[in-house]
């Protein structure tokens, strides 16, 4: 069986460990090489980064793009996919946030009063891309709104779905999942704690929840929130490459379902 190679260049640790088991579960039947770029094995072993973990770092790997990717299928091949991923939450922060005073291009904040959360994914899509500065087939966006705590609690805690929506504030997720994580019955689905007044997350939590996404229960519950379908089919050199489109279906409280993507690209 083919071994697809899938890069992946996240904000932090805990985003890479719901990545992986959001794409093994969406595709059982393939099995997969995951190759963290950002962050690095190293500080991913050490949870620690130089410049700290966040959006600024996906910014400064996607701007050097092409050297990275160079180091990295040197060393072991060439992608079949790179996964980029950002929180929706960057729709309204300022490059000036990371210490960045002259940006590829001037295009954050993106996110207006009003617009639907698949109009602002949209927009961070393009800029995902407007960072990365080539065109390339093998770039895969993924961007929940707001955070990836928003999909995470979904899964882990169901019936708590009408609170953890995409038009939930974030600092309210966090408070959400802080106290449903309380107590030793939780400590599995535990992924967020308090220190010294402030949200922190548990990585070990993050490894258990993706675990958990494993498990049969799993699978009845991707019927209400997952939709995967054909997106488009284009042909790359010998290879006839098929689009998967994954769309994660959340309801806000107005009953409303909102999609959100992650593209990957697979041999069909």
């Amino acid at each position: 069986m083919s071994k697809y190679r899938i890069g992946i260049i996240a904000e932090g640790p805990t985003d890479i460990s719901v990545i992986q088991a959001i794409i093994k579960n969406a595709f059982p039947d393939k099995v997969f090489l995951f190759v963290p770029i950002s962050p690095t094995p190293q500080e991913l072993s050490m949870q620690k980064k130089d410049e700290s973990f966040g959006w600024g770092g996906v910014y400064r790997v996607c701007k050097n793009l092409h050297d990275k990717l160079q180091i990295a299928e040197g060393a072991g091949g060439k992608f079949d996919c790179i996964v980029v991923h950002v929180d929706a939450d960057i729709a309204y922060a300022k490059y000036g946030d990371i210490g960045e005073l002259n940006p590829v291009i001037d295009n954050l904040p993106c996110g207006k009063i009003k617009e639907s959360y698949d109009e602002v994914c949209v927009k961070l899509e393009k800029i995902l891309l407007d960072w990365i500065g080539e065109k390339r087939d093998d770039i895969a966006p993924c961007i929940p709104y707001i955070c990836t705590e928003t999909w995470v609690g979904c899964w882990l805690f169901p019936e708590q779905r009408e609170s953890v929506a995409e038009d939930t504030e974030e600092h309210a997720i966090y408070d959400l999942l802080y106290k449903l994580g309380i107590g030793k019955a939780q400590k599995n689905k535990r992924i967020i704690r308090k220190s010294e007044g402030r949200f922190r997350k548990c990585p070990n939590g993050y490894n258990n929840a993706a675990k958990l996404l494993s498990d049969k229960g799993w699978y009845m519950l991707a019927n209400k929130y997952t939709q995967v379908r054909r997106f488009n089919e284009k042909n790359e050199g010998n290879y006839n490459l098929i689009f998967f489109i994954l769309k994660f279906v959340v309801y806000n409280k107005d009953g409303n379902v909102v999609m959100l993507r992650l593209l990957n690209k697979l041999d069909d």
